[in-house]
């Protein structure tokens, strides 16, 4: 969804614009060639291997037009700060797993490949889940399962998890995958799996909390006029991202038998997408892990 996120993020070739998700540099480097000589791109990524490969496509396209952090893009305003930076243009966030992520077996995150079950976006850092996991109670797991899947066998997938790791079994993305496929039967056993590898992954991450620490910090950052755009891909986040934009347009609270607004609140964003913008059918042909993806975008006002 190129096309959509810059035409919905840039408002000033001049600008300053962080991908706060930059990862190879697809969208950043789309960014960058819309920019001036003044303008400049701010990438933040958990992935140092990511980071290295975007250090030289972007170098390629201008030297000194953008800048790289090694960071949680919760951390943007630490980073902005130690720059110098008081406001920024836009920031984007691209929430989907990458291509490289989902297809490195070494990686942890896929459930069709067999690799350590790890998941951490940021392999410096943090447990693996198979650590992880082995550190939680059956309680907690089920919570997980529950809360960031969406699972509804999430106890009785639990119950084996644990019963795999009493055993030694829970240290790679098979042995996740058949602890679930033990005890989920049926034709859509398979959609379990992946609401389990989802709420581990986002569980280990801290992936929903890092997003609503820089959805708080947005209108502090954003300069009147700039943009926020966010493209999730699933329910989870939507929600989070839809809920914010809404409360932060909302412009009376006034009950509604007051017949005039005292309230005196003030809205810090308009909402540009007031559904959210679905990539199209061709290019979910191209790429079939787009078809789930969401673009909302705000202006601060």
């Amino acid at each position: 969804m190129v096309k959509e996120i810059l035409e919905f993020l840039i408002t000033d070739p001049g600008g300053i614009y962080i991908d706060g998700t930059i990862g190879f540099g697809g969208h950043a480097s789309m960014i960058l060639k819309q920019l001036n000589a003044r303008g400049k791109v701010l990438g933040m990524d958990r992935d140092l291997d990511a980071l290295s490969f975007t250090e030289k496509r972007l170098g390629q396209i201008r030297s000194d037009g953008y800048q790289l952090f090694h960071s949680n893009f919760k951390n943007f305003p630490e980073i902005l700060r130690s720059q110098n930076i008081s406001h920024v243009n836009g920031m984007l966030l691209d929430l989907g797993m990458s291509s490289f992520d989902v297809d490195t077996p070494l990686r942890g995150f896929s459930y069709n490949h067999d690799g350590p079950l790890d998941m951490r976006y940021d392999p410096t850092s943090g447990s693996p889940a198979s650590e992880y996991l082995r550190a939680m109670t059956e309680a907690e797991i089920t919570g997980i399962i529950r809360m960031y899947g969406e699972e509804r066998f999430a106890r009785k997938i639990s119950t084996s998890i644990v019963q795999q790791i009493k055993t030694d079994n829970m240290n790679t993305t098979f042995d996740l995958r058949d602890a679930v496929l033990n005890v989920v039967k049926g034709k859509f056993r398979m959609k379990s799996v992946s609401r389990v590898f989802q709420a581990v992954r986002i569980s280990v991450n801290n992936e929903l909390d890092s997003l609503k620490i820089v959805l708080d910090s947005l209108d502090q950052f954003l300069v009147i006029g700039g943009r926020a755009v966010i493209l999730t891909f699933h329910s989870l986040e939507d929600r989070i991202v839809k809920q914010y934009f809404k409360n932060a347009a909302i412009d009376c609270i006034c009950p509604p038998k007051i017949p005039f607004c005292i309230c005196d609140t003030q809205p810090t964003f308009k909402i540009l997408t007031r559904k959210a913008v679905s990539p199209s059918e061709e290019e979910v042909q191209m790429n079939s892990r787009a078809h789930s993806a969401k673009l909302r975008a705000g202006e601060r006002i």
